[in-house]
C-alpha cells in the first residue's frame, strides 16, 4: 500500500485547467493506493471536480471554493470496504473508517489552517471515541515538524501551531483509542 499526501492549493479545473489532470497523473505515476489531498478548494457548486474521478473512489469535504477542503482518494483496483466516514463542518478534516486489503484502518486527512487552533483538539476528541484498527493521520498542519529538516525556515523558527500539533500527537498516543489490545495466549 502506497500513501501519498499532497497540499494541492486547489484542484478545480476552472482555477487551472491542467492542474487536476497533472495531479492525477502524478498519483498514478507514483503508484498511489491512497491519496490524501489538502486545500482542494471545493465549494458546494463545484463538487464535480472531486466527486467522480476516473479510477478512484473519493471522499471529500466541502467548504469554500477559495480555501480549505480535504479529500481522501482510494484507487479503484485496491481492495476497499467503506465502513463510515465523517466530515468536519468547517472543511478542515475528513475521517474514513474502512477495510483496506481486509484490514481495518482509520484514515484521517487534515488541513489545519494557520489561524485555527481548535481543529486538532476537536479531531483528537473525535478519534479517541471512534478510531478503529490502524490509525493513519496525514495532512498539512501548517507548522514545521523538524526545523533541522525543513530548509524553508532557519533553525530556531517557532511556529504558533506547533504546541497544538504536539498535544494532538500526544493525545493519540496516550489513550487506548477505543481499541483494546488483543489478549495474550
Amino acid at each position: 500500500m502506497k500513501l501519498i499526501t499532497w497540499n494541492t492549493c486547489g484542484i478545480r479545473e476552472n482555477a487551472d485547467f491542467y492542474k487536476r489532470p497533472m495531479i492525477l497523473q502524478t498519483l498514478i505515476r507514483l503508484q498511489a493506493s491512497v491519496a490524501f489531498l489538502q486545500e482542494t478548494h471545493i465549494g458546494v457548486k463545484n463538487t464535480s471536480h472531486i466527486k467522480k474521478i476516473p479510477g478512484w473512489k473519493s471522499f471529500y469535504s466541502v467548504h469554500h471554493p477559495r480555501s480549505k477542503g480535504v479529500a481522501i482518494l482510494i484507487k479503484n483496483d485496491f481492495h476497499f470496504e467503506h465502513i463510515k466516514h465523517d466530515i468536519d463542518p468547517t472543511g478542515s478534516y475528513i475521517v474514513l473508517i474502512s477495510k483496506l486489503n481486509d484490514k481495518c484502518f482509520t484514515l484521517v486527512n487534515v488541513y489545519n489552517h494557520a489561524k485555527e487552533h481548535k481543529v486538532l483538539q476537536r479531531l483528537s476528541e473525535y478519534l479517541c471515541q471512534t478510531a478503529k484498527g490502524v490509525l493513519i493521520v496525514a495532512g498539512d498542519f501548517n507548522t514545521v515538524l523538524n526545523t533541522d529538516l525543513d530548509q524553508e525556515y532557519p533553525t530556531g523558527h517557532t511556529e504558533p501551531l506547533r504546541p497544538y500539533l504536539e498535544e494532538f500527537i500526544s493525545s493519540l498516543m496516550d489513550p487506548p483509542l477505543n481499541n483494546p489490545p488483543p489478549p495474550f495466549f
